[in-house]
């Protein structure tokens, strides 16, 4: 099988898949074996929450990989922040109206971050019904956009993003109510599968890696059985189809990627005083969401979990 880089290349570059439903965790990295040239594996922060990453070491075939730890890292090449373009983007007067009723002085700006949600993150009709329900019951559309953003990078379900406004609204801070959301969800581990199952899996050509991930985060939420996830994928339904069908917020049909060498951890190591599990971890936040390594490193060095750095980041962006 051909390799993705060829062993004298000058860095060890790893690819990280960032499963959006658990996008920034720590801990011990397990990888799925592929015949992909890829491997995608998750790992669980500190805190025992839920952030997926697949590594790919240039120089190892990842077919004979089934899992391990993360070897030496760490260079990220940053998600795209580019403004999601919805100047032609149009939402129904009634939901301006409830929109504009929610927070009047605010109204235009909450519209447009409304918009950018619905087509950033490619809201469904039936999550869109959650959202105009909750609006109609008075809560605040800013809390109702922070709160979904949060269930779709954890897989989150739309049932539970009322729960989460109330959360909120009881008096607790953002990075509270994630803490206690993560209390109540049982940390995902990567299943480990009998030798040869995933790469027999995989002969089927609609069969991908991603589809692996998210088949294994949606079976162990108790949704729906691996096997049979996997079956309506080789039957050709979307994503889309499966997750809102099982109440997701998240439909999306593939996960992102960023590329890291180990020059950076060491860079940051020695610069910050932190492990490289801490580096690592933080990189990959910072990565995801496209803020300055440096900024976020520093946070972390300073006392920050990643509930307080997501909670800062989601009001920053819907305030």
């Amino acid at each position: 099988m051909a390799k993705l880089f060829k062993k004298n290349d000058i860095s060890k570059i790893m690819v990280l898949v960032l499963a959006t439903a658990v996008i920034l965790t720590s801990g011990l990295l397990k990888i799925y074996s592929s015949k992909s040239n890829e491997a995608t594996g998750v790992s669980p922060d500190s805190s025992n929450k839920n952030i997926n990453a697949t590594a790919v070491k240039a120089d190892k075939n990842p077919a004979q990989i089934n899992s391990t730890s993360l070897e030496d890292s760490v260079k990220i090449t940053k998600n795209s922040k580019a403004q999601i373009d919805v100047s032609n983007f149009k939402v129904s007067s009634d939901i301006e109206s409830l929109i504009t009723s929610s927070d009047k002085v605010s109204a235009q700006k909450n519209i447009q971050n409304f918009k950018k949600l619905l087509k950033g993150l490619d809201v469904s009709d039936k999550n869109m019904t959650e959202f105009t329900a909750l609006m109609k019951k008075g809560h605040k559309i800013k809390d109702a956009m922070i709160a979904y953003e949060y269930l779709y990078e954890n897989y989150g379900l739309i049932s539970e993003l009322e729960g989460l406004v109330k959360s909120k609204e009881s008096g607790k801070t953002w990075a509270q109510a994630f803490v206690n959301y993560n209390k109540e969800h049982k940390e995902f581990v990567p299943t480990s599968f009998k030798p040869g199952y995933l790469e027999e899996i995989m002969k089927d050509p609609n069969i991908t890696i991603d589809d692996v991930m998210n088949a294994d985060r949606i079976s162990q939420k108790g949704l729906e059985k691996f096997e049979n996830i996997i079956k309506a994928k080789k039957e050709g339904k979307t994503w889309e189809g499966i997750s809102s069908s099982l109440g997701l917020v998240n439909t999306s049909e593939k996960l992102p990627r960023v590329a890291i060498s180990d020059v950076q951890v060491d860079k940051y190591q020695k610069s910050m005083g932190l492990t490289k599990q801490q580096v690592i971890d933080t990189l990959v936040i910072a990565g995801k969401l496209g803020e300055d390594d440096a900024t976020i490193l520093q946070k972390v060095k300073a006392g920050s979990k990643r509930e307080d750095i997501l909670a800062q980041y989601y009001e920053k962006k819907y305030n």
